[in-house]
């Protein structure tokens, strides 16, 4: 290990003496105005758009339920055959549910606590899995390529081979052991989403009657409109 750690302290050291020189470059301090400018003037405002300020005008609690619907949506179809997911379609679906809680978290005071605090906690449960599917695929897409770092040093590949294939070990356990070891444990629904069903197998969540749909669970959701703020 110490020939990587070596590699990629003279990689950090490098791009951080890049980095001094960039910041202030006229080109960086030109685009911070430019954004300043584009803030300031509302530069976002198409004048052809008639129809733009009525919906810049709209309630944000409406807004908040179709973005959240919209992110529920992305999630549910990235985890359709959730335990049949290869790496690279888990990693999408980690990113999905991401945005899911970004958004949710955003939204959260529109909604009663009690109803966007559970969520948020499944979703960082849920997210947990998915840590170590993270750290595999960031390793990889590090160490690996043609800039890849120690690429003529034969005991700093050695170690980038060690890097890689324990993070995708530690990864695929941890996915076998808190997804299948949690749903071996605990009754299956019937017809449920697979995303769904594992937020709930995760959290003890099962609900004792029904279809854990998606639909049907749409409460996990801080969305409907009885929940709106006066």
């Amino acid at each position: 290990m110490p020939p990587l750690a070596d590699v990629l302290s003279r990689q950090a050291g490098g791009l951080r003496d890049h980095l001094r020189k960039v910041l202030p470059d006229a080109r960086v301090q030109a685009f911070l105005i430019d954004l300043a400018r584009f803030v300031e003037a509302r530069g976002w405002l198409v004048p052809q758009d008639f129809g733009q300020t009525e919906r810049l005008a709209a309630p944000v609690v409406e807004l908040a339920g179709k973005a959240l619907s919209k992110r529920w949506k992305k999630v549910s179809k990235h985890a359709r055959g959730l335990e049949t997911l290869d790496v690279e379609q888990r990693h999408e679906l980690r990113k999905e549910l991401k945005k899911l809680r970004y958004a949710v978290e955003f939204f959260s005071p529109l909604y009663p606590a009690k109803r966007a605090e559970p969520f948020l906690k499944q979703l960082k449960k849920l997210q947990a899995v998915f840590g170590d599917l993270n750290d595999a695929a960031v390793a990889r897409a590090m160490l690996t390529g043609a800039e890849a770092p120690g690429a003529g040093d034969p005991a700093a590949q050695r170690a980038i081979g060690w890097v890689i294939g324990a993070s995708q070990a530690r990864a695929e356990f941890g996915w076998a052991q808190k997804l299948c070891g949690e749903a071996s444990t605990r009754p299956a629904p019937s017809g449920g989403d697979g995303l769904v069903c594992c937020l709930m197998l995760l959290c003890g969540n099962f609900p004792n009657t029904g279809k854990a749909t998606m639909s049907s669970n749409r409460s996990l959701m801080p969305n409907r409109t009885s929940d709106r703020p006066a």
